[in-house]
């Protein structure tokens, strides 16, 4: 049928990117005229239909979101997860059709049809280019508000849910047994990684061997094995047979999650097996096609998933690669497989991680065995004797095989030097990779040589390319009412962190998830960065340095500086002790000590050792990248502004001190410096008050332009030669075009 379901999917793909980005729609349409215009075929006119009818569909798609002050809503529970902290997570579909995330500890039934009272909100938008964004991945799913189940009054749930609440039982058994292949069996069996620790995820992460936590494919293949041979013995006729694996499929996909892997797998055995009883022959390309086409129609967002396009992506190179991994032994054939995925996937691990182990194929070879022969299946037997027999005598066993895989995890992650820390690649970059990728797949035997040695150089540049930019950068990141200011010098010849930011934990039993882990650390991973030459320290409040210990556990540092003072508070103390137990040299420093770096010049220009408040003790600092002059107050108030006004101070841009307080940025502190622009590191709707409306007044009268993080997100000023230039994530000022 020449390919055409295929070819249907790839322009139902490009058509919904398209839908985000203008140009690209422009491209795809005036190029699908011309195609039409020099080869007329039943193929392209497919193409034309799916891409005017997807495009219709998409538009079509636009949400009818309830009110955020709807206080009460009537609908069915749609799935229920239990999440580590005890709550649940529940998907409620409301009478009129919207999809709204709620978190209760009440214990609802998937199925149930509810009367509940609701708090809801809008999901967080991110606050950094590079911060998972929940607003979008929650879209994606169809989902526009989110928020809390304050009550509610429900009604026996649906048989048509029996499934659903089949999962979430044998998921609440296993919740009660202590061992320690469970978390792994509940992703193997069930697609659920909930109860798995989520620096063990990175792990397989950054290994490049995450997938084979992915119900998929290898999964689907075993239980319809097991299905076609138990049925075979029981003498069933084979019509039947047929039926009975067919029916089984979708039970199965539920049980598993519904995750876009083994909706991809699942749905790709149900139609090759009744294309199989039907006098109609698809390739698998063409089979493919069909599904991706049909899951698009169910979710357009899918496209945006990185399972959805991960699965799609290695099982398409596979279809299209399979005469290459023929006529090989068993060995050869994994790592050949390894290194095709690897291939196909980089652009997007890149992209969406920044970062890539070069020991990814070995782990491969190893640990793909082990899941698939042992692990996997043993996975499926415990549980299933488990739900008869309430016996666990085989997660006794699977404890054994799960630290076996551990061990291998372990070894290779303790191997120096094994991660390639590139960042996220540029639009050249990634353009160059993809061309190099599609020409390995496309070439012959000596040009896949020179193809994976363009793709080796491009990762290489990508990992030097910042050592030849000439500009400096100052990233004022949004960490919430609090302060963190990462610095790359010219050529990036020294990078430095002002201060990491923190929050105040009133709940000894929940310590929430800090700046660190949500923004600092995913933004230099993005950079490429992971040792950073100064942390400097401006003084010892949490929301300045509350996340040293948590940076500590991706980041290094070569040194800290402190402000030398008589007495230093005590959540300071306990987050300079985890410097300390990593040997990291702290200097106790006083103003007057400069430091200077290839390209830029940084003095320590006021502090006040002897002063009783900790905000006047803050280290002032005055950085200078070209003719370019900044000034960091900290949280310096107008004592220390007075001593500033003394020493004639011309600067560029400043760091408002205070996040905006009244007690600082005074009129005349202001004259004296006759800032171009100042920075303000505020949280959004804090509780402080922070800016206050004099200070802004102040700046206004002044006609200074402020970007700010509360409305802004995080910020960016590259320095150059011929001055600044200002980026922010959401550009709701003008000061974002300065």
């Amino acid at each position: 049928m020449g390919f055409r379901f295929f070819y249907s999917f790839i322009v139902a793909l490009l058509t919904i990117i398209a839908m985000e980005y203008v140009l690209i729609s422009i491209i795809l349409g005036i190029s699908l005229l011309i195609s039409i215009m020099l080869k007329p075929s039943r193929s392209i006119y497919l193409a034309v239909s799916v891409f005017v009818f997807i495009f219709i569909y998409h538009e079509g798609q636009s949400p009818r979101v309830l009110l955020k002050d709807t206080p009460n809503i009537e609908g069915t529970v749609q799935s229920l997860q239990a999440m580590r902290s005890g709550d649940n997570r529940i998907e409620f579909k409301t009478k009129s059709g919207e999809l709204v995330q709620l978190y209760t500890s009440e214990e609802l039934e998937v199925g149930a049809w509810c009367e509940a009272t609701v708090s809801l909100k809008e999901p967080l938008s991110r606050k950094s280019v590079y911060q998972f964004d929940e607003q979008s991945y929650l879209s994606n799913k169809g989902i526009y508000l989110t928020g809390e189940l304050l009550e509610s009054t429900c009604m026996n749930s649906s048989r048509f849910h029996a499934v659903h609440r089949f999962r979430n039982q044998q998921l609440q058994k296993l919740d009660e047994l202590s061992h320690e292949s469970i978390p792994i069996a509940r992703a193997l069996v069930f697609g659920d990684r909930s109860h798995m620790d989520s620096d063990y995820l990175y792990t397989f992460q950054v290994l490049g061997i995450i997938h084979l936590l992915a119900v998929s494919g290898l999964h689907v293949g075993i239980i319809l094995a097991a299905l076609f041979l138990i049925l075979y013995r029981l003498g069933i006729q084979k019509e039947r047979t047929y039926m009975i694996v067919m029916i089984s499929i979708p039970i199965y996909i539920i049980l598993a999650g519904a995750g876009p892997s083994i909706l991809r797998a699942g749905s790709t055995a149900f139609f090759a097996l009744l294309f199989a009883k039907l006098p109609i022959k698809l390739h698998g390309l063409d089979l493919l096609g069909l599904v991706g086409l049909l899951l698009l129609l169910l979710n357009p967002g899918y496209v945006y998933q990185l399972g959805f396009q991960l699965s799609f992506l290695t099982t398409g190179m596979l279809l299209l690669s399979k005469h290459e991994l023929s006529g090989h032994s068993k060995a050869i054939t994994v790592a050949i497989v390894s290194l095709y995925c690897q291939l196909i996937t980089l652009p997007f691990i890149l992209w969406h991680f920044g970062e890539i182990s070069i020991l990814s194929i070995p782990a491969n070879m190893l640990l793909i065995p082990l899941v698939s022969i042992i692990l996997l299946p043993l996975s499926f037997i415990a549980i299933i004797v488990f739900m008869w027999t309430k016996r666990t005598l085989l997660f006794d066993l699977l404890d054994v095989a799960v630290n076996i895989m551990n061990l291998i995890i372990y070894v290779f992650d303790a191997l120096p030097s094994h991660i390639l820390l590139t960042g996220r690649p540029d639009s050249g970059a990634l353009f160059a990779l993809c061309v190099s990728i599609l020409y390995f797949f496309c070439a012959r035997k000596k040009g896949k040589f020179v193809a994976m040695g363009a793709v080796g150089v491009i990762v290489a540049w990508m990992i030097v390319s910042p050592r030849f930019d000439s500009a400096a950068y100052v990233h004022m990141l949004d960490v919430g009412q609090g302060d963190a200011i990462f610095i790359e010098g010219p050529k990036r010849s020294h990078t430095m962190l002002i201060d990491t930011g923190g929050v105040m934990s009133w709940n000894d039993d929940y310590k929430p998830t800090g700046p660190a882990k949500k923004t600092i650390i995913p933004f230099l991973t993005y950079r490429g960065i992971q040792e950073i030459d100064t942390l400097f320290l401006t003084h010892g409040h949490v929301d300045h340095i509350g996340e040293i210990c948590a940076l500590l556990e991706k980041v290094t540092f070569k040194r800290a500086i402190y402000p030398l003072s008589r007495d230093i508070p005590s959540e300071a103390k306990a987050q300079l002790a985890c410097l300390e137990e990593r040997q990291i040299p702290i200097t106790y420093v006083v103003s007057g000590q400069s430091f200077k770096g290839e390209y830029e010049d940084h003095t320590i220009i006021y502090s006040d050792e002897h002063a009783v408040d900790e905000n006047d003790r803050s280290l002032v600092l005055l950085s200078t990248f070209y003719d370019t002059t900044f000034l960091f107050a900290g949280d310096t108030e107008a004592q220390g502004e007075a001593a500033l006004e003394k020493m004639e101070l011309e600067i560029d841009v400043i760091k408002i001190a205070h996040h905006g307080s009244k007690s600082s940025s005074t009129e005349s502190f202001l004259d004296s410096i006759n800032p171009a622009l100042g920075l303000l590191t505020v949280g959004e709707r804090n509780r402080f008050g922070h800016p206050h409306k004099e200070v802004i007044e102040r700046y206004e009268a002044r006609n200074i332009p402020i970007a700010r993080t509360d409305s802004m997100g995080s910020v960016t000023v590259k320095v150059s030669e011929s001055g600044i230039a200002v980026q922010c994530l959401h550009k709701t000022k003008k000061s974002c075009t300065y």
